[in-house]
Parts: structure tokens; sequence; C-alpha cells
């Protein structure tokens, strides 16, 4: 009679490190089946290097993240003014009272 088998599930810790360089990151030592995240010390980039169980490695670099669009700038003279509403709004109701008149007349 055997014991039964329980399988335990499959964790990873992260191990993160900091380089200097990304020759640093080819040449760091990473155990088979192991994956390690490297920050760049000038804060330029981010890599990401795996060691397969046959030993073949593989690394991927995300760079630092491209710097956001400028703000568009405030042009008031894009913008109606509240006299400029105020005249247009009273040429409007000059205009229908006079179409009011003339249709009465």
């Amino acid at each position: 009679m055997g014991y039964p088998y329980y399988p335990y599930p499959a964790s990873r810790a992260a191990e993160v490190f900091q380089v200097d360089n990304e020759q640093a990151v080819s040449i760091f030592p990473v155990n088979y089946g192991s994956t390690v995240l490297m920050l760049d010390r000038g804060d330029q980039f981010i890599a990401v290097k795996s060691v397969a169980i046959d030993g073949t490695a593989t690394v991927t670099f995300y760079d630092k993240r491209p710097p956001a669009p400028a703000a568009p700038s405030f042009d008031p003279a894009a913008y109606v003014t509240r006299d400029e509403i105020q005249a247009l709004v009273a040429s409007a109701l000059a205009s229908q009272g006079k179409k009011k008149k003339e249709a009465e007349e």
C-alpha cells in the first residue's frame, strides 16, 4: 500500500536584481528553470531573463516608458467671450422681432 500523492501548487519567488547595463544582464547567472527580473540602476530599462530546463536562455528588455504628450496650450482667442454671446443673442432677438412685426402687418 502506497501513500497518496498530493501535488503542491507550483509557487515561484520573484528575484529582483539591480544591474548597471545591458551587458551585465547578458552575463548574469540564472539557474536552470528560473526567471530573474533585473532593473537598471539608471532607470533606463527592465530586463527579464529566463533559463529553461534545457539551458536555453531568453532575455526580454522593456524600455523606460515614453514621455507623456505635452499638455495642449490654452488659447483664449479660440473661445467666444461673454460680450460676443450677448451681442449674438441680442441681434437674433432683434431680427426675430422684426420678422414677427412684418408677419403681423
